[in-house]
């Protein structure tokens, strides 16, 4: 549940540029800042699901002979992992469709049909 939280804040520094830089084809001291931050936000969300599946649980006594002692399990682990790429491709796809500087219309996307 914890990498909800890096999906709400993936989206922010990105559109902290697109309002306070005029131009979006020239490089700038604050875009390039949220692209550092935006890379530090998705790696965190990689590397949570990581960090819990090899640390250990902190349980004692019998309890760890009847449990797994890690944090997570390394299936749920993978599968953390596989919806975080899901989800930041999917976000980036959108940036990419909506920052087209011709205007994004509805009308392209029946043509093919």
């Amino acid at each position: 549940m914890f990498t909800i939280i890096f999906y709400v804040l993936s989206p922010l520094p990105s559109l902290i540029t697109r309002r306070f830089t005029d131009d979006l084809s020239s490089t700038s001291a604050l875009k390039e800042f949220c692209y550092f931050l935006t890379t530090g936000i998705v790696l965190s969300a990689f590397a949570l699901p990581i960090v819990l599946a090899r640390a250990p649980s902190g349980a004692t006594g019998e309890e760890t002979v009847v449990r797994d002692d890690r944090g997570i399990a390394t299936g749920a682990c993978f599968l953390v992992l596989m919806g975080n790429l899901v989800m930041f491709l999917t976000i980036y796809g959108l940036f990419m469709i909506f920052d087209n500087e011709d205007g994004f219309e509805y009308s392209n996307w029946g043509s093919g049909f």
